[in-house]
């Protein structure tokens, strides 16, 4: 697939965007494209998972 990396400028004291451009077209596969927001998620819910945050959810259905 095609990506497209971009550069966004935004203005610290409003949070509104200033500027985007694309620097940068290339070619990458599906894993290679979604690798590090399966890392950051996965981490972080196992995280979450072996501290027993998700308990609470299963006694929530037994009901």
């Amino acid at each position: 697939m095609k990506v497209g990396i971009i550069r966004t400028s935004i203005d610290r004291k409003t949070g509104k965007k200033i500027s985007e451009e694309i620097i940068e077209v290339k070619e990458m596969d599906e894993e290679e494209y979604y690798r590090p927001l399966v890392r950051i998620l996965g981490d972080d819910f196992l995280k979450r998972f072996k501290a027993g945050e998700y308990d609470k959810y299963k006694e929530d259905t037994k009901n």
